[in-house]
């Protein structure tokens, strides 16, 4: 077993599987299909879990991606990230980055990642097609996770990102509905919101009281939260009412756009937001 990231318990495998409906891709034990070698830039693309054998059951939230050489996981607790490579039908996954800060133990989405992240370590052979992914263990206890496309990461032409784009980005402009007026005509002026990524966390700056936790950029959207409010007191006013709108918003997995410094990143939700950022220091 290679070694996962700092705070996560390593769960044994619960064997019952989930009532998941599975696609058409090989399925589980002798009938699978024996695994080729594919590209992992092959298995680029946003999926959820569609099917498993040997799994604790799956929260619906949970989504996976693979983008330019690496992936990450979404909706369970805490979530992981790691470089990945893809050799003789297996994935290889080294070090799993998380951390397990605010998840509750024994929760569905806790129990989910104690089992998925050393999965995924244990360097499952994978077999692909072209709408789905599956993950089977080489070794006993049977276990196999079939993912299901849902999209494909941004193209280039869109602002496509890996990882996490470093830097301290300073809010130029807001189109948001839901947001007070006053609030958006103080940005520039009285208020200086900004935003900074760095090594796997998202952090807010220029309001109050602030707030910080785990983000990456993945499949071409911001994955990050939920980010911790520090414990100081915050006056009333045009920075405390952003605060508290800009971290639901950043929060609400938004759609990434990197073009030189400018980034911009919207929602689709409804109302849907965008927020138009430059870039102002590492």
């Amino acid at each position: 077993m290679k070694r996962i990231g700092p705070g996560l318990a390593v769960l044994a495998v619960v064997t019952a599987a989930v009532g998941c409906g599975t696609p058409d891709v090989g399925g589980a034990g002798p009938g699978f299909p024996a695994p080729v070698e594919v590209a992992v830039d092959r298995l680029e693309g946003w999926y959820r879990v569609a099917g498993t054998v040997g799994t604790p059951p799956v929260p619906a939230a949970v989504t996976f991606w693979v983008e330019q050489g690496r992936f990450g996981t979404y909706g369970g607790c805490p979530g992981g990230t790691a470089e990945t490579t893809v050799r003789d039908g297996r994935l290889f996954v080294d070090f799993v980055e998380s951390s397990a800060i605010g998840c509750e133990s024994g929760a569905p989405t806790t129990v989910w990642d104690e089992f998925f992240l050393p999965f995924l370590t244990d360097d499952p052979a994978v077999t692909l097609t072209a709408t789905s992914m599956t993950l089977r263990a080489v070794g006993p206890p049977e276990r196999q996770v079939v993912l299901q496309r849902t999209g494909t990461p941004a193209g280039a032409g869109e602002g496509r990102l890996s990882g996490t784009p470093a830097g301290t980005y300073e809010v130029r402009s807001v189109s948001a509905g839901d947001l007070d007026p006053d609030v958006v005509a103080a940005i520039g002026g009285p208020l200086t919101p900004a935003l900074w990524l760095a090594d796997g966390r998202v952090g807010m700056l220029g309001g109050c009281p602030g707030g910080a936790g785990d983000g990456v950029v993945g499949g071409g959207r911001l994955l990050a939260g939920p980010l911790t409010v520090p414990a100081i007191g915050c006056q009333p006013g045009f920075g405390t009412v952003w605060d508290e709108w800009f971290r639901a918003f950043v929060e609400d997995e938004p759609a990434v756009q990197l073009e030189g410094d400018v980034l911009t990143l919207r929602t689709a939700g409804s109302p849907g937001a965008t927020v138009l950022l430059e870039r102002v220091g590492d």
